[in-house]
């Protein structure tokens, strides 16, 4: 009877397990798993062949049963899924029991994901380091037919949405224990787009970049973005390319695109630096004048840091290129400057940059501030006029009195003997 109990408690434990407890004479033959199936150990029976009392067979079969169910459950813990970058992850780490449990159910994945709590840790750093996540990544592979990795970036994307896996694979692709199931995944996921159709603008919309957000152009969102339309290009050499610029203005009129890669959180970025350089080609064919550029580069609001903004050079390039293509319509950097800041604003932004300690910017100054006299000379400004009119001088002690003092003195050097101003 106790034998019988046994063989009942082996089969509600683990089903797999078969038990063929056969006698001959006074011998007890070994059960037909004599092995535990993932280490391939033989199982110790401490069986007697020599005395067939039936206490004997008994401690002899409850024995093997407990080192069975022992190894059982071990391997139970520690499931294997066949896929290495998931297995080293989870090589040291007991896995619930659960996983299992809902494998036999044939649990959905969705159940399974509040089951084992992921959302709970979604938050942290590195997700896939994380307890839940493992065990969630295993019971998802072993579920599936598909490959793991196929498998996994779907289950991934249908719970966390495909912005917020953008965010949770490019933090893993940080942690070099991660690094590698990391981009595995992303490369998953991309090909599964390119495998489902789907074109660039409805990635773009899936990914939520179609709603503006700090550092846009180099958030983990855009990089997958900027990775699948390349991917999709390749994919279909035979038609006419995408180009990233094309996608953006369908979302982003120019201006407010423009305000975008500017801004204080993009304006630094290689991409972002990139799409403007695209933009300005763009605007030179039109063609849009430079002064239109400054405004919509947002120059016009850079006030004392205007000569140390890293969108300037980029300005001077495309006024340079627009007065080589288009003479007649040609403007200066002064011009420009004066327009946008006023005589008196810009003579006191190149004075004061003329003696900053960054020797280019000083020489930059110093060379503008030229080009701000000779235009005033062309435009017939005596030093009287510049001293009452344009920079509004009411004692000689002011500080803007020396930049009276240079206009001046070039414009003696210019017009000798025409001067009947008293001597600075």
């Amino acid at each position: 009877m106790r034998v019988h109990y046994i063989v009942v408690l082996l089969g509600a434990l683990a089903t797999s397990v078969s038990a063929d407890v056969s006698r001959t004479d006074s011998k007890i033959a070994a059960p037909r798993y004599a092995r535990s199936l993932p280490t391939d150990r033989t199982v110790v029976r401490g069986l007697r062949s020599n005395k067939p009392r039936h206490d004997s067979e008994e401690r002899g079969i409850f024995d093997g049963a407990l080192a069975y169910v022992d190894d059982f459950v071990k391997n139970l813990l520690k499931e294997r899924t066949g896929w290495d970058l998931i297995d080293d992850l989870t090589e040291n780490v007991n896995l619930s029991p659960k996983i299992s449990e809902m494998l036999k159910k044939n649990t959905p994945v969705d159940e399974a994901f509040k089951a084992l709590e992921v959302e709970k840790v979604a938050g942290i750093d590195n997700l896939l380091e994380s307890q839940q996540w493992k065990e969630w990544a295993v019971f998802v592979i072993k579920r599936s037919k598909d490959t793991p990795d196929e498998a996994l970036s779907s289950a991934m994307s249908i719970q966390f949405g495909l912005d917020r896996v953008s965010s949770i694979l490019a933090n893993a692709g940080k942690n070099p224990k991660t690094k590698a199931i990391a981009e595995k995944l992303e490369e998953a996921q991309l090909k599964r787009w390119l495998s489902l159709g789907s074109d660039p603008d409805k990635i773009f919309e899936a990914l939520k970049l179609n709603t503006k957000f700090d550092s846009f152009f180099d958030s983990p969102q855009f990089a997958t973005w900027t990775s699948f339309l390349k991917a999709f290009n390749a994919k279909n050499s035979n038609k006419k390319e995408i180009t990233g610029l094309d996608v953006l203005l369908q979302y982003y009129k120019e201006d407010s695109l423009t305000k975008l890669i500017v801004s204080a959180d993009n304006v630094n970025s290689p991409r972002a630096q990139q799409y403007l350089d695209e933009l300005l080609l763009r605007w030179r064919d039109q063609p849009l004048h430079p002064q239109h550029v400054f405004t919509m580069m947002k120059l016009d609001e850079a006030g004392d840091a205007l000569l140390t903004n890293p969108l300037l050079s980029r300005w001077v390039k495309y006024m340079e290129d627009f007065n080589e293509k288009y003479p007649l319509a040609k403007t200066s950097m002064i011009q420009t400057f004066t327009k946008n800041y006023g005589d008196e604003k810009v003579a006191t932004m190149l004075q004061a940059a003329a003696k900053a300690s960054d020797a280019d910017t000083a020489k930059i100054a110093s060379t503008l501030q030229e080009a701000q006299f000779k235009n005033w000379m062309v435009l017939g400004l005596t030093p009287d006029e510049v001293y009452n009119t344009v920079l509004k001088i009411t004692s000689t002690s002011s500080p803007k009195a020396d930049i009276w003092r240079a206009y001046y003195n070039a414009y003696e050097k210019e017009f000798p003997g025409k001067l009947f101003s008293f001597n600075p």
